[in-house]
C-alpha cells in the first residue's frame, strides 16, 4: 500500500539507508535501487512493455513525469526529484550500469538520444526525465520500501493550530542528524504510555463515535504532536522511527528494539479498543436510541452504593424484558455490531436515560469493582459495596450469556428440507422420522462417535468438492 493505514508512526518497516530528514536514500543508493529493480523485472511483464512504449514519444525525454503516467502519488514524483538531483553526473558505475541496462532492453533509446541531445535537451536531463517515468512504472508494478515510506510521510496528518493541539511543540525541532539514544528511548517509552492512557482512549473513541473521524489519523495526530513537544520534527521523526533505521543507527540495542515493538503493539491494541468502544457508545442522535437521554446528564462526582445498585438492577430488568431479544436480533442483522457490542450500547443508552453521562456511569461501575475487590482482599465480607459488586458480576454474566445465545441463533444456518439435505434425519425402522434429542446431556459415546465421523466427513473428497 502507498497510503498510511495504521495508527502508529512506526507502522512501516522499509530497509532504509540514509538518515537526513525524510530523505531515506542517497542519489547513489537510489540509482543502485533502480538497477536492482529493473534487473528483477521479467521481460514479459506489463511494466516492461510500458517502458518500451516510452521511447515512442519525445515528451518522455523533455520533462519530468508529473505523476500522470501511472497515476502515482505526488510523493513519488517528489521522491524521484529529490533522489535524482538535476546536477547528478552520469559517470558513476551505478549510473553507467543503469543507462546500459535501459539501452540493452530498448534499442530505440539511442535513436531518440541522437535526435534530441543536445538540440532540445542536455544528455543529463534526457536520462533524468526518462528514468522518472521508469520509476513511476516500477512503483505502479511494485512500490519499494522507500516509495512506501515517502507516501507514508507525505500522507501524515497536517499540523494543527496551537488551539487545536493536545501537545504544544517545542521552541526548536530537530530535523537532521541522529536522535540521541536517550531522547529516542524516552520518546518511545513516554509515547507508549500516552497512547494507552485513559485520556487518549477517551479522546479517540469520542472522535470516532461523535465526529466520524478516522481512528488512524486521530492516533497519528496525537503521536506527531507529542513528538514535536519533545523537540523532534514530525517528518524527520517518522523516518527515524522506522525499526530498520533504529537498528542501523543503534545496532543490536535490545532495549530500544523491545521498546519500539511494545510501542507498535500498543498502538495497534489502542486503535482496536477505541474502535470497539466507539461502536459501543450510545448514538449522539437520540432518535437512534431505544430510550431517549435525560435532559441533564451528571458527568462528575461519586455515586453512592445505593445508586450503583439501582444501575445494576435497571440493566438486569432491561436484559430480562420480553422485547429485548428480538430488538437485539434485528440490530445485529442490520449491521449495528455483534450482540455484545449492541448490548453494551443499550446499557449506555439506559444510563443516560437515568441522567448519568455514559462514560461517567461506566467509570463509576469500574470504580465499584475496584473498591469491592480491595475490600475482599482486606478480609471484609458482606459490605454494601461487595454485595453491589456481586450484583454487577451477575449482571455481566447475564449480559454475556444473552450475547452468546443470540450469536448462536444468528449464526445458525437455515434448515434445509427433504431432498435438499445432504444427510437425512434419523428415521425409525419403518422409515418414519425418529424423535431427536433436544434436552439433557449427551452420552460420551455419542460425542466421541459424532466427532470422529464428522471429522471424516469434513475432509472427505465429496465435502471438499461441495465447498469448492
Amino acid at each position: 500500500t502507498l497510503t498510511p493505514a495504521s495508527g502508529s508512526i512506526s507502522s512501516y518497516r522499509p530497509r532504509l539507508s540514509g538518515r537526513d530528514r525524510a530523505m531515506e536514500t542517497s542519489p547513489a543508493e537510489f540509482i543502485d535501487e533502480l538497477v536492482h529493480r529493473l534487473e528483477a523485472l521479467p521481460d514479459d511483464s506489463s511494466a516492461r512493455e510500458k517502458m518500451l512504449n516510452l521511447s515512442d514519444s519525445q515528451d518522455s525525454f523533455l520533462s519530468l513525469d508529473d505523476g500522470s503516467l501511472a497515476s502515482t502519488l505526488p510523493a513519488i514524483a517528489a521522491r524521484f526529484a529529490q533522489c535524482w538531483p538535476e546536477d547528478m553526473a552520469l559517470s558513476s558505475p551505478g549510473a553507467i550500469k543503469l543507462v546500459g541496462h535501459a539501452r540493452t532492453h530498448d534499442k530505440q533509446l539511442q535513436k531518440m538520444s541522437d535526435k534530441l541531445v543536445p538540440k532540445k535537451v542536455a544528455e543529463r536531463a534526457f536520462w533524468r526525465h526518462y528514468f522518472s517515468r521508469v520509476h513511476a512504472l516500477l512503483v505502479e508494478a511494485a512500490p519499494s520500501p522507500g516509495d512506501q515510506l515517502a507516501c507514508h510521510i507525505d500522507g501524515l496528518p497536517k499540523p494543527r493550530t496551537a488551539e487545536e493541539r493536545r501537545f504544544q511543540p517545542a521552541a526548536e525541532l530537530q530535523a537532521s542528524g541522529d536522535i540521541p539514544r536517550a531522547k529516542l528511548l524516552k520518546f518511545i517509552t513516554e509515547c507508549t504510555k500516552m497512547v494507552s492512557s485513559d485520556e487518549s482512549l477517551k479522546l479517540a473513541t469520542r472522535a470516532v463515535a461523535i465526529d466520524g473521524a478516522d481512528i488512524a489519523a486521530v492516533m497519528l495526530t496525537a503521536q506527531l504532536e507529542f513528538m514535536e513537544s519533545m523537540g523532534i520534527d514530525r517528518r524527520f521523526g517518522v523516518a527515524m522511527m522506522s525499526p530498520s533505521v533504529v537498528e542501523k543507527v543503534y545496532p543490536k540495542d535490545a532495549e530500544l528494539k523491545q521498546a519500539l515493538e511494545t510501542f507498535m503493539r500498543t498502538c495497534q491494541q489502542a486503535g482496536q479498543m477505541a474502535m470497539s468502544q466507539a461502536m459501543m457508545r450510545a448514538s449522539a442522535d437520540p432518535s437512534k436510541r431505544r430510550v431517549p437521554p435525560a435532559a441533564e446528564l451528571q458527568e462528575s462526582g461519586d455515586l453512592d452504593t445505593e445508586r450503583l445498585v439501582q444501575m445494576v438492577e435497571g440493566v438486569m430488568a432491561m436484559i430480562s424484558s420480553k422485547d429485548l431479544r428480538a430488538q437485539l436480533m434485528d440490530a445485529c442483522r442490520e449491521g449495528q455490531g455483534n450482540p455484545e457490542v449492541v448490548l453494551m450500547r443499550y446499557q449506555r443508552e439506559y444510563f443516560e436515560s437515568t441522567g448519568l453521562e455514559q462514560d461517567f456511569a461506566v467509570g463509576q461501575l469500574r470504580a465499584l469493582a475496584g473498591r469491592a475487590q480491595a475490600a475482599i482482599m482486606g478480609g471484609q465480607k458482606n459490605t454494601p459495596e461487595i454485595k453491589a459488586f456481586e450484583g454487577l458480576r451477575d449482571m455481566s454474566s447475564k449480559v454475556s450469556e444473552l450475547a452468546r445465545s443470540v450469536m448462536v441463533e444468528l449464526s445458525r444456518p437455515k434448515m434445509k428440507e427433504g431432498d435438499d439435505r445432504r444427510f437425512k434425519p434419523k428415521a425409525t425402522p419403518e422409515g418414519e422420522p425418529a424423535e431427536l434429542q433436544t434436552k439433557g446431556p449427551l452420552s460420551r459415546e455419542v460425542v466421541v462417535r459424532f466427532c470422529e465421523e464428522a471429522n471424516k466427513m469434513l475432509i472427505s473428497d465429496e465435502s471438499i468438492d461441495l465447498l469448492a
